[in-house]
């Protein structure tokens, strides 16, 4: 029995892993997620995500988007993750970085929106300048046409 701690939304509750694959955990907890909920599973510096796939009266089977790190996670969590590099645990896998701040999440979304606000007012001015352009060519062209006319038939 490994203790982990589970994130349920953003209640957070104690949980033993009691059996492991390589995609999948057998999870023990006081409070039972929903069928299909997404958890976030911390044991140390590791962070699994994972679905639920079953669930029954302090017991749920979750499966996990990586790789389960099962040799890293029975020994001690927090010095081999310490140790892994920041982009691999065992062979593809990836460590999950802390989640951002509410605040560095919104700042990051008004930089994304500030783009496309730019790019979309960028091209809309594009096209107004290509239809005034095209505009003013036929406006000119008519009396200059009417001009070369004259001065050829004289």
């Amino acid at each position: 029995m490994i203790q982990a701690r589970v994130r349920d939304g953003v209640q957070w509750s104690d949980a033993l892993i009691l059996n492991m694959s390589s995609r999948g955990l057998l999870v023990r907890s006081d409070k039972s997620p929903n069928r299909g909920s997404y958890l976030e599973i911390r044991r140390g510096a590791y962070v699994i995500v994972a679905r639920v796939v079953w669930s029954n009266a302090g017991r749920f089977g979750v499966q996990t988007q990586d790789m389960v790190p099962a040799e890293r996670l029975i020994s001690d969590p927090d010095a081999t993750a310490a140790a892994a590099s920041p982009r691999s645990l065992v062979g593809q896998q990836e460590r999950r970085a802390a989640p951002r701040s509410t605040e560095a999440r919104h700042g990051a979304s008004r930089q994304k929106a500030r783009l496309f606000e730019f790019a979309a007012v960028s091209f809309v001015c594009a096209l107004v300048a290509i239809l005034v352009g095209s505009a003013m060519v036929e406006v000119v062209a008519k009396p200059l046409h009417a001009a070369q006319t004259a001065l050829v038939s004289r």
